[in-house]
């Protein structure tokens, strides 16, 4: 099966900044959503680019339910909590006593969604990045000291020989 983390989180991205489009155009409630959507698919490609699956709109409880070994920081889990709630009344009208959505929300809001998303974001990037990839293959038990790199198979296309050196030895799996 083919891990679609680093496809949640280019969506993630994009989602990012839709939300700095939408509170541009004065839509607030449309960027404090797209903000939240960031947050909620970051932490999902997390979960995936860890080997489990997660289920559900709660980003608190998406941060929450990683696993031990990732320290996610407190603040983060705080931040997530007020993102959680723009999931639905940004959008639907009987999520407040009365008027639109729109007309509960403005650019302290969306600035807020926005600069708590992208930190979100921002550490589950930390999380995937290219370095800490090796950190998950023990090589202190190989006979001759090793420099381990881990690539997708989409970055590994993209670089094509550029980084062949020998000796090497390829694994695939």
């Amino acid at each position: 099966m083919t891990n679609r983390a680093p496809d949640w989180l280019n969506q993630a991205l994009h989602d990012l900044a839709q939300a700095g489009e939408s509170r541009e155009a004065g839509r607030h409630e449309w960027a404090c959503f797209a903000a939240q959507q960031a947050a909620e698919k970051a932490v999902k490609a997390l979960h995936l680019h860890l080997g489990q699956e997660a289920w559900g709109h709660v980003v608190a409880r998406l941060l929450v339910e990683l696993p031990a070994s990732v320290a996610v920081p407190g603040d983060l889990v705080e931040k997530a909590r007020v993102l959680d709630n723009f999931y639905i009344p940004a959008r639907y009208p009987n999520s407040h006593p009365e008027g639109a959505p729109f007309e509960h929300y403005g650019p302290l809001q969306s600035e807020e969604a926005s600069r708590y998303a992208g930190e979100i974001v921002g550490f589950v990037r930390s999380q995937m990045s290219f370095e800490r990839r090796a950190a998950r293959w023990d090589t202190t038990e190989l006979p001759v000291p090793a420099d381990l790199l881990v690539y997708t198979e989409e970055e590994w296309r993209r670089l094509g020989s550029r980084l062949v050196s020998e000796p090497a030895v390829w694994v695939t799996g």
